[in-house]
């Protein structure tokens, strides 16, 4: 019976021991691969540093000049696109084919979020395949309209590694929103309502007064802090729907995911950006004082000059993210030519 005991004892060591030795491959592996995503991390951003145009703020003409001034801080004009072609298979399958060629890198080959790229990204690619969306102009918890998917397309989203494909024809940044809308049954099952039309009031001292005690007592300033850093006492605990850590936006910054623009600000206001912490905030307060919110939050934003054709440069330097520095890389990889 001694011996029996004795060789359980032996068996039970030995299985610790394997689990420990595999518990040290395990780590030495994480240790190599976040070594190796660094060493990835570090060589985009030079090779996008090294890639750098003259800016489309500073005089530039062209598409690189307009992406470099994105990298920079500035917001593009808002896009202005034709009629919507209708869609048929041959749209879906041309979506199809530039999705795996320009977008699969960081969204996955089937949207989940997942794709190659993704692990180098601080902020994590958005999962199209649960057909919730950040950017609408539609109502809190819907879908998005068409227009919205064009225009995050189209603009990019600072602060992210979602770059903008301007530089793609019109045609095919229809044909991504069509086969987009193919990763997520909620577009089958469901339509967008009708889309918000905001209209901004005139800004008075009194108005963006107001937007600072609203900023104060209405729960903003408990996640993006009193003085809009992002320091807030709740900033440490938020987190996705997806269960990934998120932070929430230093308003002093810029880089707002839609832009500084007055409307696009009560737009994030109203709607929230589903998915995230960032709630939308129609049913707590009126209109006039989402309006007031959003003056209030302008002005903790940095200051930008817009020009004649719609592209708003930051009067002063902003320091650019890494998340756009990868990503406006990968862009500029996927629209070599292919042999």
């Amino acid at each position: 019976m001694l011996t029996a005991q004795k060789a359980r004892l032996t068996k039970i060591l030995f299985a610790v021991q394997l689990t420990v030795m595999a518990a040290g491959v395990v780590a030495t592996a994480g240790v190599l691969v976040k070594s190796r995503v660094d060493t990835l991390r570090r060589r985009h951003e030079d090779s996008i540093a090294s890639a750098d145009a003259p800016s489309a703020c500073k005089g530039a003409t062209g598409t690189l000049a307009l992406l470099r001034a994105w990298l920079d801080g500035a917001e593009l004009p808002l896009p202005v696109p034709g009629p919507q072609p209708p869609v048929d298979d041959a749209v879906r399958a041309r979506g199809a084919a530039l999705f795996a060629r320009h977008c699969a890198t960081c969204h996955g080959t089937h949207g989940g979020g997942d794709g190659p790229t993704a692990a180098m990204l601080i902020d994590r690619p958005a999962t199209l395949s649960r057909g919730v969306y950040e950017l609408r102009t539609t109502e809190h918890e819907s879908l998005p309209t068409d227009r919205d998917l064009f225009r995050t397309i189209t603009e990019g989203v600072h602060g992210t590694g979602m770059p903008p494909w301007f530089a793609l024809p019109e045609r095919d940044r229809w044909a991504l929103v069509a086969h987009i809308k193919t990763l997520s049954k909620e577009f089958a099952e469901d339509e967008a309502p009708p889309p918000i039309e905001p209209r901004a009031p005139t800004p008075t001292p009194e108005r963006v007064a107001h937007g600072a005690q609203l900023y104060g007592d209405g729960g903003c300033a408990s996640c993006h802090g009193p003085s809009g850093r992002g320091d807030g006492p709740a900033a440490s605990s938020l987190v996705c729907q997806s269960g990934e850590p998120v932070k929430p936006r230093d308003l002093r910054l810029g880089r707002f995911h839609r832009s500084t623009r007055l409307e696009d600000i009560y737009t994030t206001i109203v709607t929230g950006l589903d998915g995230t912490p960032m709630a939308s905030f129609v049913k707590v307060m009126s209109p006039d004082d989402l309006w007031d919110v959003a003056l209030y939050v302008q002005g903790l934003a940095p200051r930008f000059v817009e020009r004649s054709d719609g592209l708003r440069c930051p009067q002063a330097p902003i320091a650019r993210d890494p998340d756009e520095a990868i990503g406006l890389r990968m862009l500029m990889h996927s629209l070599q030519p292919t042999n």
